[in-house]
């Protein structure tokens, strides 16, 4: 990039800050830091700082160590009122100064975000898509200068609310983990099919009783297999106990796993089984044929029909597990077939959500006019707290719930304090 075009790269889009206060190292956390990393690779902004609520502080630190070489802030946890969170979440976000800020919707970013200096460009990303996120969404448009919605679902929810939302709404699918070369799966032969599920074990949405009734079948079609259950929720103990009374060895509950170790876990296996029912943006699956493993799905409506669809795979009746073990029994019987969609999986996830596609969306989103850095006003060094919007956020809510960490806190460090003199008066014994 010569001078010229770099300066001028410098004035379109310049400090970018990111907010997330809610997942820790989850969804929220982990988009916020690849579309950081990508975009600063582009050479056209400068990320100035990432700020989380971490419910698992080493994980998070772990898994963003290297990634974004920019500041990290992980202070806003424990806050007794709204008031005295807002003022050091807007302490935080003032020290830098950034220009735009995006920011995972929820209620407490929403009212971050709306504090704010006038000349400082909003970005809302929406993930959850369920109608209060959204509703929340659309009662905050009008503090915002955009809002991103990461699946299709969520776009049209948000476009058909009563008034319509204040300002213009996007879609754009958060990037897909690709693997580092392409992979090349070679026939299996005889050797039985490696299954895999990977997500949430709860009835809801995810189906996960499914699972036992797709093994049963499998069985009774003499279909070899072999399928591990990569996740936790409510309905694990169910699935466990249910397959041991049906002596089905060959399905494992794994638990779960950590981000890191989801790469290499794809590399294990040659299908991917989604029984969800309803899925607004299917991030497992689709990161799962990236590398190369063929979908087996339920007909949820929206983005898993239309992916799936698209690659080639297997698109059966969610509310039927003999369905799912024919499809499986079809690529047990043709592993040519297993070779070939493989590669398709893998090539349709490629080209259409691989990270630097959906960082140029984002880049050129960045540089519409509407989102364009304003005129810089001064930062206030004290912020005047406003009304809340949001009623699910009082300061009774906040409170009860900061009294209940800070107790947990303390009973941790008593537990702490006994341990370390329990361990004095052992080693006194010892010597003595």
């Amino acid at each position: 990039m010569t001078t010229s075009t770099r300066q001028l790269a410098d004035q379109q889009v310049k400090r970018l800050f990111f907010l997330e206060t809610r997942w820790g190292l989850g969804g929220g956390t982990v988009f916020n830091a690849y579309l950081a990393r990508k975009l600063f690779d582009l050479e056209n902004l400068t990320p100035v700082g990432l700020s989380i609520d971490p419910t698992h502080p080493d994980d998070t630190a772990n898994f963003l160590k290297g990634l974004v070489d920019f500041p990290i802030h992980s202070s806003l946890k424990q806050r007794f009122t709204r008031r005295r969170f807002l003022h050091d979440a807007y302490a935080v976000i003032r020290a830098q100064m950034p220009e735009r800020i995006i920011f995972t919707v929820n209620s407490k970013t929403c009212e971050v975000v709306r504090h704010l200096p006038s000349h400082v460009v909003r970005i809302g990303v929406v993930h959850a898509v369920d109608v209060d996120n959204v509703a929340l969404a659309g009662c905050y448009s009008k503090h915002l200068d955009a809002i991103v919605c990461v699946s299709q679902m969520g776009l049209d929810m948000l476009n058909s609310l009563s008034p319509p939302p204040c300002c213009p709404c996007y879609f754009i699918p958060p990037g897909i983990l690709l693997p580092e070369a392409p992979l090349k799966r070679e026939s299996t032969g005889g050797h039985p099919l490696r299954l895999l599920y990977l997500g949430r074990l709860a009835e809801e949405a995810k189906r996960a009783r499914s699972i036992v009734g797709i093994a049963t079948a499998l069985r009774e079609r003499g279909v070899p297999f072999q399928w591990n259950i990569a996740g936790s929720g409510p309905e694990a103990g169910f699935v466990a106990q249910a397959l041991d009374e049906l002596k089905v060895g060959e399905v494992v509950l794994i638990g779960n796993v950590s981000h890191h170790e989801v790469p290499g876990l794809f590399s294990k296996y040659d299908v991917i089984v989604s029984t969800s029912d309803r899925e607004a943006f299917p991030l497992a699956l689709q990161e799962a044929m990236a590398f190369g493993l063929v979908p087996v799905a339920g007909d949820a409506p929206g983005r898993v029909s239309d992916i799936v669809q698209a690659a080639g795979g297997f698109l059966v009746d969610v509310n039927n597990p003999a369905k799912f073990a024919e499809a499986i029994s079809v690529l047990h019987e043709d592993r040519e077939l297993l070779t070939r969609l493989s590669e398709q999986a893998s090539q349709a996830i490629s080209e259409e959500l691989g990270w630097d596609c959906i960082a140029k969306r984002w880049q050129a989103l960045l540089a519409s006019p509407a989102l364009q850095a304003r005129d810089e006003k001064a930062w206030p060094r004290r912020l005047s707290v406003l009304p809340c919007l949001d009623k699910t956020l009082p300061d009774r809510l906040m409170f009860l719930q900061s009294i209940g960490e800070s107790l947990a806190s303390l009973i941790e460090l008593l537990i702490d304090g006994h341990i370390r003199r329990l361990r004095k008066i052992y080693y006194r014994f010892k010597k003595s």
